[in-house]
């Protein structure tokens, strides 16, 4: 094609002439696709015309806290089903590795409400489902994914890329998030409970703690459990501990 032009939808059809016999004919059927369109010049350059973001605002910042990412983007050619959008770069959040993480926002069905989340390497991949197309305006999802530990003053700033039948460079978006800038206060474990193994006198009792704290725990952070009294147990800076979380704690308490 030597310049733009709308495009066809071509035809198919058949004659089968049997030796000896009748003709027949098979109509001609339309095919599905708008094929021949050559709608991009051919010294086009796939970019991102828009790549804003936001985060949440008030409790959405405090650390450990569920936080709403909002990512505005617009492609300058059209991705089809299949195709990819990269956001990468949301280090530091704590959401654990999800293929099917929920997303929202104007155009989450566009690629089927979820979205694949690898937390090591702060990507969410978002890929464009069948029947749905990502169209040269602006596409609006949200994503909640769990703040980092600690706060961090400088943030992280995602970028987009794309995939497929127009991949598209990656690009930074234009606000860093994820800086967690506010420390948790009032929190609280939820439902913690003790069981003992013995209640023979001077015998050796095993004591099983179940915790859960409201918001998470970084390295570094202690977890004191006091009023045991009445025990024979010598004090020791090093008391074994077991159990499924022992490593958490360096296996000594």
């Amino acid at each position: 094609n030597a310049a733009a032009q709308t495009g066809a939808v071509p035809n198919v059809a058949a004659i089968r002439q049997a030796q000896g016999g009748p003709t027949t004919v098979i109509a001609a059927a339309a095919m599905t696709v708008l094929i021949l369109k050559a709608s991009q010049a051919a010294n086009f350059v796939p970019t991102w015309d828009t790549r804003t973001n936001s985060e949440g605002t008030g409790a959405q910042l405090v650390q450990s806290a569920s936080n709403t990412l909002t990512f505005t983007f617009k492609p300058n050619a059209v991705l089809q089903p299949g195709d990819q959008v990269s956001i990468s770069g949301l280090l530091g959040a704590q959401t654990a590795d999800n293929a099917a993480l929920p997303i929202l926002g104007a155009q989450k069905d566009v690629f089927g409400a979820t979205g694949g989340w690898t937390m090591a390497t702060g990507l969410l991949v978002l890929t464009v489902a069948t029947g749905q197309s990502v169209s040269t305006t602006d596409q609006v999802i949200t994503v909640a994914l769990l703040n980092p530990a600690k706060a961090n003053s400088a943030g992280v700033t995602p970028s987009i890329s794309a995939t497929g039948s127009n991949p598209i460079p990656q690009q930074a978006f234009n606000t860093a998030v994820l800086k967690a800038p506010t420390t948790p206060t009032g929190g609280f474990f939820a439902s913690p409970t003790v069981t003992q193994s013995s209640q023979v006198q001077g015998a050796n009792n095993i004591l099983t703690f179940t915790f859960k704290p409201s918001y998470s725990l970084a390295d570094g952070d202690f977890v004191t459990i006091s009023g045991l009294t009445g025990t024979q147990t010598a004090s020791s800076a090093n008391l074994a501990i077991d159990g499924a979380q022992k490593a958490l704690f360096s296996s000594k308490g």
